[in-house]
């Protein structure tokens, strides 16, 4: 089950580490392959993101794959989704079960940040 209606395969990374002295020290990162849409974000997909991440380029990914998701506070950054040659942070999470095709929405933000 992919959660769209078209699937198409993706790359997702998620980064392996801790936090040292509060800073993320990185140990690498495992790459997964997935299958979901991916689509640019509409204005409408901004006014849902965390504050402070609204400044950078968005896409919205419709899967059924765990994603993990980026937040203040928490031990790890979310992963990060290779799509049209660039790098993108998962920073949000909306569960939909419709009833006909359940699935997840997670937004991401575009990041220098790599794998």
């Amino acid at each position: 089950m992919s959660g769209s209606l078209f699937p198409k395969a993706f790359t997702y990374y998620t980064r392996t580490g801790s936090r040292v002295n509060g800073v993320w020290t990185s140990a690498g990162s495992v790459s997964f392959m997935a299958y979901g849409s991916i689509q640019p974000a509409s204005a409408r997909d901004f006014e849902a993101l965390p504050e402070g991440r609204t400044d950078r380029g968005m896409i919205k990914i419709y899967t059924d794959a765990d994603l993990h998701v980026s937040s203040r506070g928490s031990n790890a950054p979310g992963d990060i989704v290779a799509w049209h040659g660039r790098n993108w942070e998962v920073v949000a999470r909306f569960d939909n079960d419709n009833g006909l095709l359940p699935h997840v929405k997670y937004l991401a933000t575009e990041t220098e940040a790599q794998p």
